[in-house]
């Protein structure tokens, strides 16, 4: 008998092809936990809200009419996929009609949409399976306690918040959904870079907050980015399951959530650091649906392409669902980028191994998603300036090299390939179980062949692609080589993704069984290191304090700057302040230290703000002539910067009084 496979469990539904109202109860719920407990949603909010969800979900069971792939799936996972789906194709109709889609038109076309489906008969009144709700429980409590912090701090926050944790910016990113929901495709970031990002993981946000009043920060990072992440895993686990060929039981989401989460992958550049915590732990970055908001919806979306892709083994799709392949591949392009390219790859090649075999369903469905994404491409990146496309071959081997002193092209080679098989770490097992689970009747072999190739394309193109963002002179805005990288990470996500199916395969079958207990062994041991990991971290992990923030805040509205400067870094950033309306900010950020708006003039001023902590008295008073030739009346030092910025007043004899955080650059104005 099967492990993790109860003969009878009444709470776990058999599939049903019909929607439910319980199901989509509980994802209002979700949507709208983390603004109501922290009191930053009024009752009317709510309720305007629950009546778009109402209407978005209506509308995604009309898009999904005829997808068997997605309508036989159990429970609530499939409300929460029409949601989202009806949701981007409401963004859609909005940004089509933004005129004339007022108030009264948007109430009445959500409960026109609700009647409908009532009437098409798909909707029941009760369809939740318990293992979901189990997986649910246990995401809500990782990415509420473990790992998410930062989030809930945003969360809970009525506007961006003053500070950041680990690189993030929801500045930025509540930018990008306050001009979509304006209508407007471009927007310019206070320090002056336009917004050229991947649209496609804001419309959903975007609609939700121009339909309903509630704010973009909210509607954001209170609402959506906890749903996305929770639909990411229960969509992986619907894709993981799908991949396996295995059959439902109340243990198998759980168990491949579980795995996600206590299965890291290694980070090989921590461990030539000699930093074993970083080492075992931080290398989940880019593995699972919780980092950035485009990464996250991203494998979302990937997961809802592999259930229809892998819903039967021959591989064979009607017309309704191919189109909706076609349009989801396609929208991808819009949702990131750098999961694209591996995702279609993998496709490719599992097309093209289909084709062969004279089933010409998938490769037809990718041969057309090409075509439909070069129509997407230009309209997301093309309309802030052009993007300049080369080939520089080994300029990521040089950096990889580095890390070892070097400067050979071969070392670096050594050195990102020893990263990629230890990065992978016990998830390269598997790959390994997955090929021997292969039988007639599905296609793991191929799947393991797509998979090993996309890494390696993804390799590739890091290797060879060069890519700068021009504006429309033709002048450099923004060097994005370095972010090519993410085009390897994604596909180690990916990765993850294939390699629990192999997991979950050798424990549903246990077969042979020293190489199941082998496994299970392995993933203990492994499970217990990251936990332990994971509880090391938390314990030194302080909560940044926010007394700077108020101090700062105190003299700057007691001086008034009209411009500030500050040398950002992890924690101390320009970016926050200005939140509080303080006025106009350098914000200084160095290129490969993380962060988006990378651009030329970011760097530059990075360069003068780094002359100010200078010990060299020549270089400081050329970095101060440069501060005032563009008008700047104040530095903000931080805790970081404070003792070399008071040798950087003395230096030019600028008035700083201890205790205090502004450095006044141009007395006269007092």
């Amino acid at each position: 008998m099967a492990l993790f496979r109860p003969s009878t469990f009444i709470s776990n539904m058999e599939t049903s092809d019909k929607y439910s109202i319980s199901g989509l109860l509980v994802w209002i719920a979700i949507l709208f936990f983390y603004p109501i407990i922290g009191q930053t949603l009024d009752l009317v909010s709510v309720l305007s809200g629950a009546v778009f969800i109402v209407g978005a979900w209506s509308l995604g069971i009309l898009v999904l009419f005829r997808v068997e792939s997605i309508n036989l799936l159990r429970g609530i996972v499939k409300d929460g996929i029409a949601i989202l789906l009806g949701t981007v194709a409401m963004f859609w109709i909005y940004f089509m009609f933004s005129e004339s889609f007022h108030e009264t038109i948007f109430y009445a076309f959500s409960i026109s949409l609700f009647l409908g489906v009532l009437a098409l008969k798909r909707v029941t009144l009760l369809n939740i399976d318990l293992s979901t709700l189990i997986t649910i429980v246990i995401v809500i409590i990782f990415i509420t306690i473990i790992r998410e912090s930062s989030d809930l701090l945003r969360s809970y926050s009525e506007g961006p918040i003053r500070f950041r944790l680990e690189h993030w910016d929801p500045i930025y990113s509540t930018s990008i959904v306050a001009s979509l929901r304006f209508g407007v495709l471009e927007a310019i970031y206070q320090v002056g870079t336009p917004l050229n990002d991947q649209l496609g993981s804001y419309f959903a946000p975007a609609v939700f907050s121009a339909s309903t009043d509630i704010s973009s920060h909210i509607s954001l990072y209170g609402c959506w980015m906890p749903f996305y992440k929770i639909l990411g895993y229960l969509t992986i686990t619907e894709f993981v399951l799908k991949i396996a060929a295995t059959k439902y039981s109340l243990w198998h989401k759980p168990l491949i959530v579980l795995l996600f989460f206590f299965l890291p992958p290694l980070h090989p550049e921590y461990l030539l650091k000699l930093d074993v915590e970083k080492f075992i732990w931080l290398g989940t970055g880019y593995v699972l649906p919780q980092v950035g908001i485009p990464l996250t919806m991203s494998f979302v979306w990937i997961s809802i392409i592999g259930i229809i892709v892998f819903y039967r083994n021959t591989m064979k799709y009607n017309f309704l669902s191919g189109v909706l392949m076609v349009a989801l591949i396609s929208l991808l392009l819009l949702v990131k980028i750098p999961m694209y390219f591996p995702f279609t790859v993998f496709l490719g090649v599992i097309a093209i191994y289909q084709a062969m075999k004279r089933n010409y369903d998938l490769f037809i469905v990718c041969f057309f998603s090409l075509l439909v994404s070069v129509v997407f491409y230009y309209f997301n990146y093309t309309q802030d300036g052009q993007t300049e496309v080369t080939f520089s071959f080994g300029w990521i081997l040089i950096e990889y090299a580095a890390l070892l002193g070097s400067k050979s092209m071969w070392m670096g080679l050594a050195v990102i390939s020893s990263m990629m098989l230890i990065w992978g770490g016990i998830r390269y097992l598997g790959l390994f179980l997955l090929v021997k689970s292969d039988n007639q009747d599905n296609n793991n072999k191929i799947v393991v062949l797509a998979t090993v190739i996309s890494l390696g394309a993804s390799l590739l193109m890091c290797m060879i692609v060069k890519i700068l963002y021009l504006d429309e002179s033709g002048a450099v805005l923004y060097d994005g080589t370095f972010d090519i990288e993410q085009f390897l990470k994604c596909a180690f996500g990916l990765l993850g993704i294939v390699t629990i199916a192999g997991f979950i395969s050798i424990f549903d079958q246990r077969e042979p069984r020293r190489l199941f207990y082998f496994s299970l062994v392995l993933c203990i041991v492994w499970s217990g290191l990251a936990l332990a990991s994971i509880v090391k971290r938390d314990i030194e992990m302080t909560l940044i304090s926010t007394k700077w923030y108020d101090e700062v805040t105190k003299e700057m509205l007691a001086l008034k700057p009209k411009l500030s400067v500050i040398n950002s870094s992890n924690v101390y950033s320009g970016q926050y302040l200005t939140a509080t309306d303080l006025g106009k900010f350098w914000v200084s950020t160095v290129g490969k230290e993380g962060g988006y708006n990378l651009s030329t003039l970011n760097s530059w001023r990075w360069k003068v703000m780094d002359q100010c902590l200078s010990t060299d008295s020549s270089i400081q008073t050329q970095a101060y002539k440069t501060l005032i030739d563009n008008e700047v009346d104040v530095i903000i030092a931080s805790p970081e910067t404070k003792d070399q910025l008071a040798l950087f007043a003395k230096y030019n004899k600028l008035e700083f009084p201890p205790g205090k955080w502004l450095i006044q650059l141009q007395p006269s104005k007092r």
